[in-house]
Formats: C-alpha cells, structure tokens, sequence
C-alpha cells in the first residue's frame, strides 16, 4: 500500500477561488488538518451581492464574515481508491450531520490537490483546548451535559447505520465553556455492522477487540463497541487530563493488564477519580464486549453519579502513600518539613493552604503518581498525572 506524505501546513493561505483564509490550525492528524477559516472579503461582497434582493436575510447575517471548520485531506500520491473513500466519508458525515451534536458538513471542494471538507465552526475549538484550559476540572454537571450529549449523538450514528471508529478530544468540538459537542472527522467511519478490519483509530482510545482478533468472541466483530469504549477513554481524558494506558492490549501494556486484573477500585490508584466512576468504568472497560454496560446504561449511571472527581482529602493521601512508597524503594526524596512539629509529607501548612507538591519516583509494578501544583481546598488540582 501506498505511503501518504503528511500535509504541508497552509495556515495563512486562501483557498477556495479567493473565499476562505485558513487562520490557524486548531487540530491536525497525520495526513489531515483541521483549520478556523474566516470568508474573505470577496466571498463577503459576493454573497451580499446575492443577498440584496432577499428580504428575509438580515443584514447581519450577510455582512459579516463568517468563519468554518476546514478540514484539509491530501491524497496518498499512488492511492488511486483516494477519491471513492472522500466519497465515502461525505456520504456518511452528510447521512448523520442533522444531529445538533454532529458538525454540519457545508461545502466540500478540491483545492491545491487536496481535499477540503467546510463545516459549522464552534467557538472554542476542540476538546483538548476545553480540557487543556481547566474547563472541566471538578465541573460533574458541565461533563455530564456533555457526556450525554456525545453519546445521544453516537446513538443516533449507529441508528443510521454509520460507526465513527476514531472517536476522541481532538475529533470534537466544543463551545466557549467546554459544552455543547459536536463530533467531527469521519475519516474512517464505516457503514459496515460488522467488521473484520483490525488496528483502526486511535491506538489509546482503541477497544481491545481492534487489537486480538482471538480475545473476542464472534460477537465482538460488531462495529459498535469500538465506538462505546473510546466514548469511555475520551471520559477519562476529560476527568483527569490523562490517558490510563497506551493501548487496551494486556499482552503489551502493562497498566491495561494491571487494571484488567485488579480490583474493582484500581482506577482510584492510579487517576484522580471518584470511586463510583472507577466502578462504573470497570464495567464498561470489560475484555468480552458481550459482558460490558451498553451505552445507553453507561450514560444512565453517569447522569446519574453524584461527583466523578476524587476528593481532596484522597488525593492527600495518594500523595503521602506515593512518597512513602517511593522512599521505601529508593526512587522517591521527601520535601523538606515546614518544621520540626509537622509530618515529613503534609500537605497542608499552618494557614490552612496547600501547599505545592512535587513527588518524584519510579515504582515498578506499583501505580504511581505525580501531584503537580495542589491549590487551595476550594480550589481545583490542576495535574494529576502518572509515572
């Protein structure tokens, strides 16, 4: 099979015959880019002009510039199938696309030998930038309107027979304070309940039954699940800013082999998650497809959780375990005591304010974690990551 080159950046171009200015890139993949696009003042003039005669537009509505979502596709230079699988990807993004939660496809042209797919651009941008700018950090009920929102708009695709197959942060976009998605990138979506094809999508959002074709049963070939659990990862990065593992292959990765056989709370250990997430997520994450929550019981009990954040007492002593742990293995220094009447690794000094934490260590075997700027208790934890 033919190698794609990855795609020059055009930021700062005009495509389009002079209509559209590609801003800046707000998400990018391997071979394809996402870019906000703004109408240029020609394409403005243009459609004003078209406009005058047309009492029910508003003049708003015409004079101002508007912006898109561009998503930019080269073609594999020797890959001669490129324009029937363009195809195929607008005939299911427009089949979808009336779902308020799926980005409406607009136009789609070719322009400097590539592919240019013109969609509704939200406000913000992706779900990494929401993410990325705290926006979801101890905010249950802002990730549970969108958690139910995303999922209500993945239902509907497998309603119409359509299976995204490469769901994850960069693949939405949010508004302003991180709600209201809208799923884009149906690059590899299918329309095919059943599939044999493996190692599609995103290697960390990516079901086991993508990777082992002899750990599932015949049911597993669905081309449902896939979507189901990258909805659950994509959770976890809203939640915690982290990835619990690389790929959901025990063979391969050790943290999905630790989490498959460990106990029911073992997410707690490793991410700053509440307890009755980790549970919930123990039942989706299943190994058998035909033993996991299905998606509509999944966002019936996430509506319906009280808080999905560890508490900050637990998080302090996460971090006091840590250290301990880390010096009993000789991978770990305390921080120095506030004096000789505290305790080695509070995190709390004598005026009630956290203090920063920094806990350094290499435990083999052992879930660890690094506390990066703990705040005040009424506050947010910025990071919580793993080591």
């Amino acid at each position: 099979m033919p190698i794609a080159q990855p795609i020059l950046g055009l930021r700062g171009c005009v495509v389009k015959d002079g209509a559209l200015f590609l801003e800046e890139v707000i998400a990018h993949g391997s071979y394809n880019k996402l870019y906000r696009a703004v109408e240029t003042e020609s394409a403005v003039s243009s459609r004003r002009s078209s406009w005058a005669s047309s009492s029910s537009a508003s003049s708003s509505s015409s004079s101002s510039p508007r912006v898109y979502a561009v998503k930019s596709l080269r073609k594999a230079k020797a890959f001669r199938t490129d324009d029937r699988l363009y195809k195929h990807e607008l005939s299911l993004h427009r089949s979808v696309d009336s779902h308020p939660n799926i980005m409406t496809l607009q136009d789609a042209f070719i322009d400097r030998g590539r592919m240019f797919l013109v969609m509704d651009m939200h406000v913000h941008g992706t779900m990494v930038e929401a993410i990325l700018d705290g926006m979801y950090q101890r905010n249950t009920p802002l990730i549970q309107r969108t958690f139910g929102q995303l999922v209500d708009a993945v239902l509907f695709c497998h309603s119409k027979g359509v299976y995204h197959r490469n769901i994850k942060p960069t693949h939405i976009l949010v508004d302003h304070w991180g709600g209201n998605p809208c799923l884009i990138d149906f690059g590899l979506a299918t329309s095919d309940a059943v599939s044999d094809q493996l190692n599609v999508g995103s290697a960390p959002y990516m079901s086991p039954g993508m990777y082992l074709l002899s750990f599932r049963p015949l049911s597993a070939s669905s081309t449902q699940p896939p979507d189901a659990w990258a909805i659950g990862m994509t959770l976890l990065n809203v939640v915690t800013n982290d990835t619990p593992w690389q790929s959901a292959r025990p063979d391969v990765d050790r943290s999905f082999k630790v989490f498959v056989e460990g106990r029911r709370h073992s997410l707690c250990r490793k991410l700053p998650v509440s307890r009755p997430l980790a549970r919930l997520l123990r039942w989706f994450f299943r190994m058998d497809p035909s033993k996991r929550l299905s998606l509509e019981r999944f966002n019936k009990k996430l509506q319906r959780m009280d808080d999905m954040f560890m508490r900050l007492d637990e998080v302090d002593d996460v971090v006091m375990r840590v250290r301990h742990q880390a010096l009993r293995v000789g991978c770990g220094r305390p921080t120095p005591p506030q004096d000789g009447s505290e305790p080695p690794f509070s995190a709390v000094d004598r005026s009630g304010q956290r203090q920063d934490q920094h806990v350094c260590g290499c435990l083999p075997g052992t879930f660890g974690v690094v506390l990066a700027q703990m705040v005040t208790p009424d506050d947010r934890v910025e990071t919580l990551c793993t080591i």
